[in-house]
């Protein structure tokens, strides 16, 4: 009886040592497959890693040839800033069919606006004021009644630079004269055209006008 016990136990145990060795097996088997799966997942992450250093060297690459290709054409970054800063092109005319006995010096407002882009001319006042340092040209026509003379200034800041006759004197007839300036302003530089004595007649109907534009900044 007590060999058959002692023979029983043996087996017992020999099947726990089985089912042991197996249960050790099986985990070693999952640590194998675990660290296959970690050294895939490493290679992966190499490869992203790898991937994504490769992208950000591209994209710098890209920027810094982009900014050189703003920087290559400085050029042009004058005429931008020209277009930018300098937009201002006008024309107004004097739409009062007659305006007389205008002062000394009187400014002559064409209040009616045909082209303001830019709003560099004021209607109100009649003066055009620069947006930036530039060269810009001006034309004004001029137009006096039948036996009439008027001479006008065309004024910077004040500062007489020239001036323009219209006379019809010795005629029965209207007559105009027109003139054409470049001139070079300072930004906020004013423009404007004026009366040179007192007592002048002039005649409007928009056959008196003012007109401007920027040509290229200095």
């Amino acid at each position: 009886m007590r060999i058959k016990i002692v023979f029983t136990l043996m087996v017992l145990l020999a099947e726990t040592i089985r089912s042991s060795d197996v249960d050790v097996i099986r985990k070693l088997a999952e640590l194998d497959a675990k660290i296959v799966q970690l050294e895939k997942e490493r290679k992966q992450d190499k490869n992203i890693k790898h991937n994504l250093q490769k992208s950000m060297t591209q994209i710098m690459r890209q920027t810094q040839n982009g900014h050189e290709m703003v920087q290559f054409p400085a050029v042009f970054k004058k005429s931008i800033r020209q277009t930018e800063l300098g937009l201002a092109a006008f024309t107004a005319c004097q739409q009062t069919v007659t305006k007389e006995n205008l002062g000394l010096h009187q400014t002559i407002v064409f209040e009616h606006v045909i082209t303001n882009v830019g709003n560099s001319y004021n209607p109100n006042d009649g003066e055009f004021t620069a947006p930036t340092n530039g060269v810009y040209a001006f034309h004004v026509t001029l137009m006096t009644e039948a036996h009439k003379y008027a001479n006008f200034e065309i004024v910077i800041d004040g500062r007489r630079i020239d001036d323009m006759t219209a006379d019809a004197t010795m005629t029965n007839e209207y007559r105009s004269t027109a003139e054409l300036w470049l001139l070079q302003l300072n930004k906020g530089s004013k423009v404007w055209m004026r009366t040179a004595e007192a007592g002048y007649r002039i005649h409007g109907n928009c056959h008196t006008a003012f007109s401007g534009f920027f040509v290229f900044e200095t």
